[in-house]
Order: C-alpha cells, then sequence, then structure tokens
C-alpha cells in the first residue's frame, strides 16, 4: 500500500519531573477500516523525542497513549494541523497546506481519585463500577472517548489512574457501562442531575464515598 508519512514529537507542557518517564507507546488505530498486513500502527518513543510513522493511509484513527505509569504525568494535550485532538480522531488527509504535526503533550501535575461505593446503611458495594466524566466535554463522542470507568474490589474501594487536573462527574453503577451511542447518551443526561461534582487540583489527591445512582 502506498501512504504518507506522519510526523511528530512528544514534548513536556513545561518542566518536565524530577524523574520523567523514559518512553511512551504511540498507537493509531483505524476508525474506518481494518489494519493491513504491515501497517506500522505502533511506535515506542523516548520522552521528548520526535518520531515518524513513515507511511499511513489518509484517513481516520483514534490515537491512544500507553506506558505512562509514574505518577502524576498524563496526556494534557494532542495537536494536529494546529488544533486539538484530544478526545477526537486524527483526520489524515495528506494536505500540505497546514501544519501537518502531531505534538502530543505530557503534563505532570496530575492528581488522583480514590472512592468507596456504598450502600444506602455504608456498607462497601464490592465488583460495582465508578464511571469519572469531564465535565468541560459536551459532544457524545468526544465523551465517549474521554468517559474513565473501573471496577470495586472486594472492599468497594477504586483508585484511579492519574487525572488531568479540572472539574469532573462521577458515578457509581452496578453494571459495567460500554462507550456505546446507547448508553453515552443517557449516562451523558445523569451526569448533571444524578452525579456527584469534584474539582481535582494539580497534584491532588481526593477521597470520598459514592452510592449506586441509577442511569436515566
Amino acid at each position: 500500500y502506498a501512504g504518507v508519512p506522519l510526523r511528530g514529537k512528544v514534548t513536556w507542557d513545561s518542566t518536565p519531573p524530577a524523574k520523567p518517564i523514559p518512553r511512551v507507546w504511540i498507537s493509531l488505530e483505524p476508525l474506518t477500516r481494518p489494519s493491513f498486513m504491515g501497517e506500522q500502527t505502533e511506535l515506542e518513543v523516548s520522552v521528548p523525542k520526535e518520531f515518524s510513522f513513515p507511511s499511513s493511509l489518509m484517513g481516520e484513527y483514534a490515537v491512544r497513549i500507553g506506558g505512562i505509569s509514574s505518577p502524576g504525568i498524563y496526556v494534557k494535550d494532542m495537536v494536529y494541523a494546529r488544533r486539538s485532538i484530544r478526545n477526537k480522531s486524527l483526520r489524515l488527509t495528506g494536505s500540505t497546506d497546514i501544519d501537518p504535526e502531531l505534538r502530543i503533550i505530557l503534563g505532570a501535575d496530575g492528581g488522583t481519585l480514590s472512592t468507596t461505593v456504598v450502600d444506602k446503611d455504608g456498607k462497601p458495594i464490592p465488583d460495582s463500577y465508578v464511571l469519572i466524566m469531564p465535565a468541560e466535554i459536551v459532544s457524545e463522542a468526544e465523551f465517549a472517548s474521554a468517559l474513565v470507568s473501573g471496577q470495586t474490589d472486594q472492599n468497594g474501594r477504586y483508585s484511579s489512574d492519574t487525572l488531568a487536573p479540572g472539574k469532573y462527574y462521577l458515578l457509581a453503577s452496578s453494571t459495567p457501562i460500554e462507550p456505546t451511542p446507547e448508553s453515552i447518551g443517557p449516562l451523558t443526561r445523569s451526569r448533571v442531575s444524578k452525579a456527584t461534582e469534584i474539582d481535582i487540583g494539580a497534584g491532588q489527591s481526593v477521597q470520598l464515598m459514592l452510592t449506586i445512582a441509577p442511569i436515566e
């Protein structure tokens, strides 16, 4: 197959942390077609560093970043063709009239959430689900991409990975929620009326209790 090069760089938004992560994984997931045999869709990249996918087909991709396990570090933004594509898809068109560089910007001031899901009597509920929803997301497509979910342990506890500082809505559910159009619509309607609102400050660890809330 014949494709176009996709070049980019991984950078820090400000001063790197005292113990910066050495490498991250960058994965391109085609959204409208299957991957072709021999197509390069994943790279391991040093931080900070330039990178290149030498031959990518034009089309729409989800960009996944992996290998970030250090406390406080998260993907702050992704920029392509001079616009943010964080929680959006990457659309490769082959156009050269704008800057076709993919910039992945890492932040080091993230926070965490620890919660215990309890019933009306305050008893922990194991194997329940915690949904973390950024408050600034409006469209359902971005909402599905930005949704964070996790399952509580046998003591009803759940601890998140690093989250970007900001406002979030939290819901606890007895069943898992898949990021499909059928479930995302009711979830977006429920997040204001049923959810618990929190603010996670830079480097802050937030702890709270949640009860199961019905999703409209």
